[in-house]
Formats: C-alpha cells, structure tokens, sequence
C-alpha cells in the first residue's frame, strides 16, 4: 500500500454570532449570489437517493454487467 498526498480545501471562518444566525445570514448571502441551499432534510433524502444509486451501480459492475 503506498501513501496518498491529501489536500484539504475550504474556507475557515469564524464568527461571533449565534449559530442559527449564522446560518440564516450565511444561506441569504448565497441567495442574493445566485446559489440554491437545500433544507437540511431535502438534503439528506438526495443524498440517501444518490447513495442508493451508486450502491446499485457498484453491484452491477461488481457483477460484471
């Protein structure tokens, strides 16, 4: 087994705010940009269904189809 390089991307902020304000003012920022944020339970149902699908498709190319 040989070691892979990581590389951690992102963006560390921290803010002196309550959390939930955090997070109501963090998702109107990105709604004035133009972006979409999902609610946390739409979020976890898309990434079930996406999870699902790629668990499918291991099976299939485990299977050799």
């Amino acid at each position: 087994m040989t070691a892979q390089p990581t590389t951690e991307l992102g963006i560390h902020v921290q803010l002196k705010q309550p959390y939930e304000t955090a997070i109501e003012r963090t998702r109107a920022a990105l709604k004035v940009e133009g972006f979409g944020v999902l609610p946390d339970p739409a979020f976890a149902d898309i990434a079930r269904e996406a999870l699902a699908r790629l668990e499918r498709v291991a099976a299939a190319l485990k299977a050799g189809r």
